[in-house]
């Protein structure tokens, strides 16, 4: 998830995917072009007892989950089981 921190990973989607890494599996937040435009971190957390992680991007200032450049919150929670969104 700190792939931005060196390289643009992808694009927003008005821009498309033309020369950045389009997100495959569904697991983006915001959609297979998007990214953060302003300071964030990546972070994990897991929940043993319902089998599933949650992946979010934290905002820099520390309000918590930061909002992408759709107005959508950037985390998304995946199975530990089959690693699909849940």
């Amino acid at each position: 998830m700190a792939s931005g921190l060196t390289d643009s990973t992808a694009a927003h989607a008005e821009a498309g995917c033309s020369g950045y890494l389009e997100d495959t599996w569904g697991l983006r937040p915001g959609g297979r072009c998007s990214f953060m435009p302003r300071p964030s971190f990546g972070a994990v957390a897991i929940n043993w007892a319902a089998r599933t992680a949650t992946l979010s991007v934290r905002a820099a200032d520390g309000s918590g989950v930061a909002i992408g450049p759709d107005a959508g919150a950037l985390e998304v929670r995946i199975s530990l089981d089959t690693c699909l969104r849940v």
